[in-house]
């Protein structure tokens, strides 16, 4: 679940590889635990993907800098990657 650019200025790919078809979420937590956004959540075939960040929040607002967490979750599968977003 690597991210690039890292650390994110103004928005981020989060790029991810699957080995059979399934159903994906990734969402992006502050350290306080709370979901600052949905970035994905839907059906993926297998192979590589890449979703695009915008560097904004639920809300539409832009996420303050800091440390986030980026978590996928498939069926079965959970991963966690950190993400520091600058100015």
């Amino acid at each position: 679940l690597p991210s690039a650019p890292h650390p994110a200025r103004g928005g981020t790919s989060v790029r991810f590889s699957l080995a059979s078809a399934g159903r994906v979420n990734v969402s992006l937590y502050g350290v306080d635990g709370r979901m600052v956004r949905q970035i994905a959540d839907g059906g993926y075939g297998a192979g590589l993907h890449s979703i695009a960040w915008n560097g904004r929040d639920e809300r539409g607002g832009r996420v303050a800098p800091g440390v986030y967490f980026l978590r996928m979750q498939t069926v079965g599968h959970q991963e966690t990657a950190r993400l520091v977003v600058v100015e």
